[in-house]
């Protein structure tokens, strides 16, 4: 028996002090009975979860697992829980949008106010970035860095705000009005972390310049992983060999995923020839494996992509031949019938396979570096040790192949 959906969403509703008056008294008779039970969460549930989530959270599921616990394993509840149980209007679900939303509302509150707190008097650095969301409305994302008071680095979201312009005086408007939300200032802010864009690290005009006029001791960090990113991608392609690989994965991925139909037809192919491994015993079965069945596209500005593309075209080479066969054999376009055959004699050439393989071993070098870098507790000495090893890396590769 699963507990139905008001058991699970209600603690979390219950405990978040952000939810409207009007919903908190409906449902209080609940909150009283869940708050009771609370009191025997076992040491052992608290402690798991209090290891990976902020004390709001933990609440909040140690609430959730005895309400479920309430309606699944005693048939005899005592008196008071009984009495909220049966008071409870029948169609009392929490699952309308508008008390959805609101749930979601008061966990993010509750759950900054944590991280407000955490950080206390403290200086800090921002880290923001810009992004168009499928609405087509430009958004700012703000991030907090800090060390807190046991000396662990932090980082933490802040918020997403909605900007009418991405000129830096907006972007910095913006970032002062979301900080004041939670009595924060420019003032306390010591490194700010951005990427690239004119608009961002302009010297003249950018948001670090008019941050930097206001507060001298915010010192910008161009993001070492970004930087990395566009590096590999810029000297990458001072190579025709390995630009034409490039352009050529790209290509593939618009011919083998540009209808549902073919991308149908890469996942069966694929699914039928990862049976046949599994039964042979060539590969091994586990959780998280064998799920690749579709071709990844790269971006320039999107760390380790370039990277992925690669490992899933080896992964799925032999479907994504059969895809091109197909297209080749049977598409009643002729231009696209064309692309295909002209595709299956490039990418089934000694020198595809030579760069594709080349380019898996160097990128595979650079990717560690590029996850390491965004690991929220790097500091830049042991980033600095980590360039130093994979240059080294890289120098192997071209003195002994």
């Amino acid at each position: 028996m699963v507990a139905p959906l008001s058991l699970r969403l209600l603690a979390l509703y219950c405990c978040c002090a952000a939810v409207a008056p009007h919903i908190r008294a409906t449902v209080s008779p609940f909150a009283r009975a869940a708050c009771r039970s609370a009191a025997a969460v076992p040491p052992s549930v608290l402690l798991s979860v209090a290891a990976v989530a902020p004390p709001t959270l933990v609440l909040l599921c140690s609430l959730s697992i005895e309400l479920i616990k309430i309606s699944t394993l005693n048939p005899k509840p005592d008196e008071e829980i009984d009495r909220a149980f049966k008071n409870a209007r029948g169609n009392l679900k929490l699952i309308a949008p508008s008390i959805q939303k609101d749930i979601v509302r008061a966990a993010a509150r509750e759950t900054t106010k944590v991280n407000v707190d955490d950080l206390g008097d403290e200086l800090f650095a921002v880290l923001v970035d810009e992004v168009r969301n499928i609405s087509i409305k430009e958004k700012m994302s703000v991030c907090l860095r800090y060390v807190n008071k046991e000396g662990q680095v932090r980082e933490h979201f802040l918020g997403l705000v909605h900007v009418s312009n991405t000129n830096a005086l907006s972007l910095k408007l913006a970032l002062e009005s979301l900080l004041e939300t939670y009595n924060l200032s420019l003032s306390r802010v010591r490194g700010q972390g951005y990427n690239g864009a004119s608009n961002m690290q302009g010297e003249l005009n950018g948001l670090k310049t008019l941050i930097l006029k206001k507060n001298s001791y915010a010192f910008y960090v161009h993001c070492f992983a970004h930087q990395l990113q566009l590096a590999l991608v810029t000297v990458a392609k001072k190579q025709v060999e390995i630009a034409l690989l490039f352009n050529l994965l790209t290509n593939l991925c618009n011919v083998v995923g540009v209808s549902c139909k073919r991308r149908d037809m890469l996942h069966d192919s694929q699914m039928t020839k990862t049976i046949e491994a599994l039964k042979s015993g060539e590969i091994s079965s586990g959780r998280g494996l064998n799920l690749e069945t579709a071709l990844k596209r790269a971006g320039d500005t999107r760390w380790d992509s370039h990277y992925g593309t690669i490992l899933r075209l080896i992964s799925l080479f032999p479907s994504v031949v059969n895809v091109l066969e197909y297209v080749k054999e049977d598409e009643n376009n002729s231009e696209q019938r064309a692309e295909a055959c002209h595709l299956l004699n490039v990418i089934q050439s000694f020198e595809f396979i030579f760069n594709l393989h080349l380019m898996k071993n160097i990128l595979g070098v650079t990717n560690e570096l590029s996850q390491a870098l965004q690991r929220n507790d790097q500091d830049i000495i042991n980033a600095m040790a980590l360039v130093k090893v994979s240059k080294q890396r890289l120098q192997n590769i071209r003195d002994d192949g």
